[in-house]
């Protein structure tokens, strides 16, 4: 008998909540990840990349669950979690913070998402370079929700050029450059 606290029992555990979010099933993915990263924190620590994984996948489901207020509270703790366990200039980082800001704007918090995916699309463009994916992401993030906000002159400058980055990284037939193309299009009339 391997108990409740055994590696391979809570890998099975978080292989249960995981296809229950594939499936639909957010809320209860969402209790299945959030007692997974309580039990984990307790076996083998709160700092644990295991632990703060799970964390990230509950403040995830619990988002899709649409308590995104929760969400939003989770994923603004791990953004300092992971920057304290893995560094502020990390990619789990970046991709925490990715996730924390579009949260925010799903609970309606337009103006802190605007000012946290601007700050992420600098940071992430001074350690991971102009065309890392991760830095267009967060650019075309921004942009669109500088429209999203109004801001339809300042959402279509910054998507002409991101356009021309996404062509030259990902190619002009790529959906990335295309969708980039068709928000440009949409600002800018």
């Amino acid at each position: 008998m391997l108990g409740p606290n055994h590696h391979d029992s809570l890998t099975a555990r978080r292989q249960c909540a995981i296809e229950l979010g594939r499936a639909g099933d957010h809320r209860e993915a969402a209790r299945l990840f959030a007692g997974l990263a309580q039990e984990q924190a307790q076996v083998i620590g709160p700092d644990h990349p295991d632990t703060l994984i799970n964390c990230q996948y509950h403040a995830m489901h619990l988002g899709e669950a649409g308590d995104r207020r929760g969400a939003v509270r989770l994923f603004a703790d791990l953004v300092q979690d992971y920057a304290r366990v893995w560094g502020p200039d990390q990619l789990m980082t970046f991709s925490v913070r990715h996730h924390h800001a579009l949260q925010l704007w799903s609970a309606g918090e337009y103006r802190e998402t605007i000012g946290l995916l601007g700050d992420l699309a600098r940071d992430q463009e001074r350690v991971l370079g102009p065309d890392h994916r991760g830095t267009l992401s967060a650019r075309y993030h921004h942009a669109v929700n500088l429209g999203r906000a109004g801001e339809h002159q300042e959402a279509a400058r910054l998507l002409a050029k991101l356009a021309q980055a996404y062509a030259w990284v990902q190619g002009s037939d790529d959906p990335a450059t295309g969708l980039v193309c068709g928000n440009h299009a949409h600002f800018s009339s």
